[in-house]
């Protein structure tokens, strides 16, 4: 699973949150309105709503802003498609000495948060520009 798509999975649980905080403190504040509470008076008592640690982001208009990658985050397929360019131009020696050099035999083993400075790796050896 991409670094994208745990992002918008992690965002959609903030808003799933964010709703049942909402819902909670609605009935909690339902609960009060209609209890009538005397000092000493036995029984239980509503219980109120605690804050989320982190609500959702959002726009003026109430809308969750959307969650960027990391600076330098590159998806498996991106790095997979950029890696396959460069071995079928005649670098795949390079391009296997640079997976050996993170502790992989194949692109799939390289850690998702390192696949941006592999390809950045990948470039430079091969004398391709940037992305």
């Amino acid at each position: 699973m991409n670094q994208a798509t745990v992002n918008r999975i992690i965002d959609a649980l903030n808003q799933i949150s964010q709703a049942s905080f909402t819902i909670a403190q609605t009935l909690s504040e339902q609960a009060w309105e209609n209890f009538e509470d005397h000092a000493g008076m036995p029984g239980t008592r509503p219980a109120e709503a605690t804050t989320p640690n982190q609500p959702t982001q959002t726009n003026s208009q109430g809308e969750a802003l959307p969650v960027e990658d990391p600076p330098g985050y590159i998806s498996l397929e991106d790095a997979r498609a950029v890696l396959a360019d460069l071995s079928r131009t005649g670098f795949t020696t390079q391009i296997k000495e640079l997976l050996a050099s993170f502790g992989a035999e194949k692109l799939s083993e390289v850690p998702e948060a390192d696949l941006g400075v592999l390809v950045d790796k990948a470039r430079e050896v091969t004398g391709h520009a940037a992305r």
